[in-house]
This record gives C-alpha cells, structure tokens and sequence, in this order.
C-alpha cells in the first residue's frame, strides 16, 4: 500500500514539475470537457495530459503556460460551457460558433485580453447582466441566433460603451428587445453593426449623427419594428451598406441615400476595398469565410502591418516574388489610406492616380504585341490610356474623372419614390 501510494505521489509531482499549463486554466478545460455530452469529438487525452503541450491539445493555442485561444467551430459540440470560463485571464479568441451548445452563456466579465468572441449559431438561452463587463479589448462580437432571455428578451448593457476598440457587433435573432442603445452611435471603431431580426423599437437615436458606421443592418424586426425619421442616415458619411426594410420608418428619403451624394470619399473607400479584392483574390463580404476573414477591409488592416502575413494573404495566381511584393505592399498601403475609418483621413482620387501611375509604367506589359490590348498604348500617362480605353470601347465614359469621384454618382432610379413607408422598405 505504501509503495502504490509512493507511486502516485511520484506520478503527481512529475505532472507538476513538467506540465506548462496553468492549473487554473487547467480546471476550465477540463469543466468544458466533463460539461459536454460528445466530448470525444474534442479528441482530448482521456488520460489527462498537458494542453500546452508539447504536444498541445486540439483546439486550444497557448503563450507562456496561459491558455489564449479556444478554436472549435463547426464541430457539433452539444452541451453547456462552465460557468467559470472567465477564469481563462489570458484568453485572446473564443471560436465556438456553429455548435448545438445550450444553456446560460457564462460571464465573459473581467477578461481584458479578450479581442474575439465567436458564440454566434448555437443554442444559448440566457445572457447573464455583467456578461461585456471588463472587456476593454473586445474587437468582435457575434452572437447571432441564440434566442437570449426568451420569455423577457434583453438589452446591451451600457458595460459595452467601455469596449473602445470594438469593430464589428453582430447579434441577429438573439431576442434584442427595446430601442436601439444610444451609446452605440458614439463608439468610436465601431465599423459594422449588424441587429436584423429582433425586437428593436422605436427611432435611431441622434448619437448616431456622424457615425462612422460602414454597415449597418437594422432590417426585419419583429412585434411592429422600428419607426420614425430616416434623416439620421444622411450624416454617417462612411455607410456603404444599409438595411432597413421591414420596419416602419417614414419621412423623405435623404437624398444621400438615393444618388450617393455622401462625400466623394465614399467612393474612395469603395476604391480602397476594390484594391484589397484584388490584391487577395477575396470578396469585400462573405459569410462562408471564418469569422475574422469575413469582413475584407477590416481584416486587411489587421494583418498589413506584417509583411509576412501580407504576403500570405496575396493571391496565389499573382504569383508573388520579392521583386513585385515592394510593388504590392505599396497598392496595399494605398488600400488601407484610402478606407481609413475617418472620411477626412482618406485620399482623393488624384493621389490615388499618383500612388499607381508610377507602377503602371514600371509594370506594364514587355511584349510589343500587348500594346494593342484594348487599344491602350502603355507608353502613355495614366490619364490618357483611361481616355483611349474610353474612345476603344465606344461608350460614354463622360462619367470617369480621375480628378473628382462626383462624376460617378448615378441619376435618381427609375420608379424610385421621394419617400417611403414601411411597405417601401428601403
């Protein structure tokens, strides 16, 4: 009895002295494993083990013996999540959308590291009150379809105005009930806020003048909607996507809304998220990505400060060599000067045009037979290939002008009214 008893304490402090993993971090790990009814697809050592590794556990990244990241989406995880997991102080990003997990999402309260937070398509169905308490780093949140709070329905705390860094808000059909919070309007990175399919009431509150919100989805709320003057809308300078519909907003349709006539610097966002599509191959929105690639624009200016990650993003069909990645770090640096989150920090055009002359005539093409694509003559200016590309077509171009972008808004639509009402839905 005593040698078997030796022998466990032996095995114990073995553990001890080589595992790197924090114990506490440890705990949570193994509550999340116990607290799931398929934790074998977690593929986690029955035996214990060291998450930290070497080797490290499936789905969990680590620094310094802390746990940083939980990656699990997709996996058909069934189950809760422990009521302690805000005890991982350390952690970074939390995946864990597209499961079937259930219950009380547990407080995220305290974890000032936290930058993602992926809980989106599962089956939570209470959000405790302190849950966006401390999150001071918070970059994205996504929440969508859990039906929070049935019976009450429930509201951001004002806790969420303290995440200054906040980018992206998604929360759709997660049962969002009242007006829209007022403090949403002033944050200051907010970029993308996405409500469609709740509860919501009432107006868009005044805070949003001057938003610098670059989409926003209010559309299809339920139980009567949303109501009241669309004017707002006009002043947010940086929108490029906008969903109302199905609620019951009423008024004269600003008339930045109809042409576009925002600011000429929309068009040079637009511009910017069109060098990015084709420096990466990417769209500028797409659901299918992961989560932190979604949004093209937001996550190239996350990675182009790193040359190296830069390079990884670039489409593999540009064939990337030293020699052109000095080229296409500088396209890159234009994209992100030119969807700058304030509208007076972005280029006009003109610099644009003085940005890439230099790299059209240092790229253009070697083979005298090129020349005569589409009639363009690369020996020529920027500006005048445009125009000869224009007389090649035959078509009215009138309203290219590489000086000034207010060329390119459109007439008022056929049929499109002066204002609307709820059956309009725009």
């Amino acid at each position: 009895m005593r040698k078997k008893l030796a022998s466990v304490l032996l095995l114990s402090l073995v553990t001890v002295v080589f595992s790197t993993t924090d114990s506490g971090d440890l705990d949570v790990l193994m509550q999340f494993r116990d607290e799931l009814d398929n934790p074998e697809l977690l593929k986690w050592p029955e035996n214990g083990g060291d998450p930290c590794g070497p080797p490290s556990w499936n789905h969990i990244y680590c620094e310094n013996s802390r746990v940083t990241q939980i990656q699990a989406q997709g996996m058909g995880l069934k189950g809760t999540l422990p009521q302690n997991l805000n005890k991982l102080s350390m952690l970074k990003n939390i995946g864990l959308q597209r499961n079937q997990l259930s219950g009380k999402l547990p407080s995220f309260s305290g974890l000032s590291n936290l930058r993602y937070a992926y809980l989106d398509y599962n089956n939570f169905d209470s959000i405790p009150s302190d849950f966006l308490d401390g999150l001071d780093n918070l970059e994205v949140l996504a929440l969508d379809d859990n039906n929070f709070n049935a019976s009450t329905g429930w509201s951001f705390p004002k806790a969420l105005e303290n995440s200054a860094q906040l980018t992206n808000l998604s929360c759709m059909n997660c049962n969002l009930i009242g007006p829209l919070p007022d403090f949403l309007g002033s944050m200051p990175s907010l970029t993308n806020l996405m409500l469609s399919g709740n509860r919501l009431s009432g107006e868009i509150q005044g805070t949003f003048n001057g938003s610098a919100l670059q989409m926003l989805w209010l559309n299809n709320q339920l139980h009567g909607g949303m109501t009241g003057p669309i004017d707002v809308v006009a002043t947010m300078e940086s929108l490029t996507v906008l969903w109302l519909h199905g609620n019951h907003f009423t008024g004269t349709i600003p008339e930045s809304i109809v042409t576009g006539k925002i600011t000429t610097k929309a068009d040079v966002f637009s511009f910017g998220v069109v060098l990015m599509e084709l420096l990466t191959g990417l769209t500028a929105l797409d659901e299918d990505r992961p989560e932190e690639t979604q949004y093209l624009a937001a996550w190239f200016w996350h990675i182009k400060p790193d040359k190296e990650k830069l390079r990884a993003a670039i489409d593999p069909s540009l064939d990337v060599k030293d020699e052109t990645f000095e080229s296409i770090s500088i396209i890159a640096e234009l994209a992100g000067h030119c969807t700058a989150r304030e509208p007076s920090q972005r280029p006009d055009m003109g610099h644009a045009v003085n940005v890439l002359a230099p790299l059209v005539e240092k790229w253009k093409p070697l083979d005298d037979d090129d020349d005569d694509y589409c009639a363009i003559d690369y020996s020529l200016p920027l500006n005048q290939m445009v125009k000869d590309w224009q007389e090649a077509e035959g078509k009215d171009f009138s309203y290219l002008d590489l000086e000034d972008s207010k060329g390119s808004i459109p007439a008022r639509p056929t049929g499109f009214a002066e204002s609307f009402t709820s059956a309009d839905g725009r």
